[in-house]
Formats: C-alpha cells, structure tokens, sequence
C-alpha cells in the first residue's frame, strides 16, 4: 500500500467512515480538520479529493515549504554558532528521518530537537540565546527537554497549523528516554551517544544518531506519547514508514539485533506493533519476531485496545494504561504508573479541563480493564482446565 493511501485509511477509520463510504464535502473537511490537527494532511491521497480539496492541499504544501526552508536556515545557523563554542550536539527526528522515504517538505516541523551531553545543556541555552533565543517559560513542557526556547515574536494563533510564520522552537534534550516517569528500565540507551555519526544532507553533513538508535529513538518517542495519553498518529506513520524502507536491508536489521539489548527491542517492538496495526505498514521477519515474542498480556491488549489511542483523540479513554502496567515488570512500578496515570497530579495540579478529561475517562477506564482482564482470567482457566 501506497503511503498515501495508509494515511487516507487511517484518518477514514479515525473518523469512523466505513472503507466503501463515498466521501462528500463535508467528510472532506472532516478529514481535513482531522489531519491538520495530526500533521497529516499532507500524507493523504488527493487522487479521489474533490478541487477545493486539492487547493487546500497545494495550499498547505507550498506554506510547509516555506517553514521547511526557515527550518533549515535555522539549524546551520545553531550549527555553526554550536561548532563556534565546542559544542557537541545531535539532531533528532525531523531532517534525519529524510532516508525514510519521506520527502522533509511533506513533514510538518514546528521545532528543532537538540541532544548534548548534560554537562553541555547550559552552554548551549547560551548559545542560543546568542542567537536571540530566549526560554518561553521557567516550566519545562517535557520531562525530555529543557524549556523550549523562542526568539520573542508578536505572532498570535490564526487557526492556521501551516502558517509559516509560527514562531520555531528549540528544544534541548539531555537524554533519550525517562526511566523515573514511565517505569520502563531500558538498558543501553545511554550507548547511543557514544555511536553518534554525521548523516549526509545536501550542502551540510547532519549531527545524527546512528541508524540503527536513530529508529529506536523513532520508536521509543513514539511509544511515550502514546503511553501518556498523547497519541501522535504522524510519529507511527513516520516510523511506519521506516520500517518498509528498511525491509531488505539485512545489514541494518544485523546492526539494530547486536546493538540493542533484548528489553530494548522488545520495547521497540510495541511502538512497531502500532505501525503495523493503524497504517498497515509491511514488517521486516525481524521486528515480526520481536512482536510475536511479546508478553502475552501485551498482545492480548492489541488485540482488544490496539485504536483506543486513536479514539482518545477525539473520545476520552484511558485503555492504554493497561498496556503501560503489562509492559512494567515489578508491582511497584504498576502501583505509581496506575496512581499518577488515574489520578495525575501535578506540581499545580491538573487544570481545570484536564480534570474534565480525567474524571470522563476514569470510569470506562476501569470498566474495560476490568473486562479484559476478566476475559484474559477466564482464557486462562479454560485453558488449563483443557486436557491435553
């Protein structure tokens, strides 16, 4: 399947249209609406789209382009003012993913995301407000990046999620992955700053992770949204995307086995698992054994919530915390995931339609694990009582 024709499927069962459904106009701008919000818009196919769709999207396809190009202007600016200072960096996501198969003009980039060493990240918040940069809040919006930094701009909010002239961020990452927030112990990511290399890229080489960590990372950023209830459908896609053009290449599927550790692929493998569930995308033999050797409370979860994040986008659930707790292996670990994930808290407490959302996704929450788990109880029995 084309990759155009993934996303246009996706986004139809999203909104619930059935797969023979006749589109009309309004479906189109439901679906227009729909993967603006996701950044997918420009994934669609137009083949069967009405003109004004089409307009739309040469609209959004010519605005992109011009972000693309402030985008890269902006990071061989912060590349050479890092080089001027010493400083090592990493860029991730965004124009590393170019080998994916996906042109970086059909991708929707709001921010550039930098990694350093931690002993590095007050250096490089002066580099860039060298540069003019300045922190948008004392709060981080992550627990995986400082502050994201801003140059000051008088820009407001249009209703425009193409508007070039949305002001770009800077984030910077200290780390890969959050042990302390999400109670997934992962060994050997920190190895992937020691494998960093330089990626090809037209005019400047890019400070990249090595292919096989750079996947990962994909994957691993994928999954911890989707885990924290923040499903972001382009980031599957992308990954999705990775997978089909690395399907052949033994080499790297090679490289991805030795240099990660079992809980690592694994891990990986559940990000992969909801590629190939939401876009259908084509799995290499190698990341089909990793899922087929998923606990079986994991795929048991798949095949009862595998769209429940998708639904959440538009209908609170909070079915995926049941693949949190199935994915951690120690009881503490479930107990301060179910609490904080339930019931979340915050330094300043949730505000006051987070607590809206918490309070209506509470209670079909539990009402469906309950059942699944009631339903996995009696598979179990069954099939121990089953004679051999």
């Amino acid at each position: 399947m084309m990759p155009e024709e993934q996303v246009t499927t996706f986004v139809r069962r999203a909104l619930g249209f059935p797969a023979a459904h006749e589109l009309s106009d309004a479906d189109w701008r439901a679906m227009l609406s729909f993967s603006d919000r996701n950044q997918l818009t420009l994934f669609l196919d137009g083949s069967t789209a009405p003109d004004w769709m089409l307009d739309e999207l040469r609209i959004r396809t010519f605005k992109n382009k011009q972000r693309y190009d402030d985008l890269r202007a902006a990071f061989e600016e912060i590349d050479s003012e890092f080089r001027k200072s010493g400083l090592e960096f990493v860029l991730l996501k965004g124009f590393t993913h170019a080998e994916y198969g996906l042109t970086p003009e059909s991708r929707v980039q709001y921010d550039l995301d930098v990694l350093t060493e931690p002993s590095d990240a007050e250096a490089a918040v002066f580099a860039l407000q060298r540069l003019g940069y300045r922190q948008h809040s004392t709060l981080s919006l992550s627990d995986q990046h400082l502050p994201p930094m801003l140059r000051e701009s008088a820009w407001t909010w249009k209703d425009d999620y193409y508007d070039p002239e949305i002001p770009l961020s800077i984030d910077i990452h200290t780390s890969v992955w959050n042990e302390e927030t999400d109670r997934i112990h992962l060994d050997g990511v920190s190895d992937f700053w020691n494998r960093r290399s330089r990626q090809p890229m037209e005019a400047r080489p890019l400070p990249a992770l090595h292919a096989a960590d750079k996947l990962a990372f994909a994957a691993l950023h994928a999954l911890r949204h989707i885990l924290r209830n923040d499903a972001r459908p382009a980031s599957v896609f992308e990954l999705g995307a990775a997978l089909e053009s690395k399907i052949s290449d033994r080499g790297f599927w090679r490289n991805w086995t030795l240099l990660h550790h079992e809980r690592l692929r694994s891990t990986q493998a559940v990000a992969f698992r909801f590629a190939a569930e939401w876009f259908g995308c084509a799995l290499p033999d190698e990341v089909h054994r990793e899922i087929d050797q998923l606990p079986t409370r994991v795929a048991d979860w798949f095949d009862n919530f595998a769209w429940s994040p998708v639904e959440n986008l538009s209908k609170p659930n909070k079915d995926v915390i049941w693949l949190h707790l199935a994915l951690l292996r120690s009881l503490r670990d479930r107990v301060a995931v179910f609490r904080r994930r339930l019931i979340p808290l915050g330094r300043r407490g949730p505000g006051r339609g987070r607590i809206a959302y918490h309070a209506s996704a509470l209670a079909p929450a539990l009402a469906s694990g309950l059942r699944w788990w009631r339903r996995r109880a009696d598979a179990s029995t069954t099939a121990s009582q089953t004679p051999s």
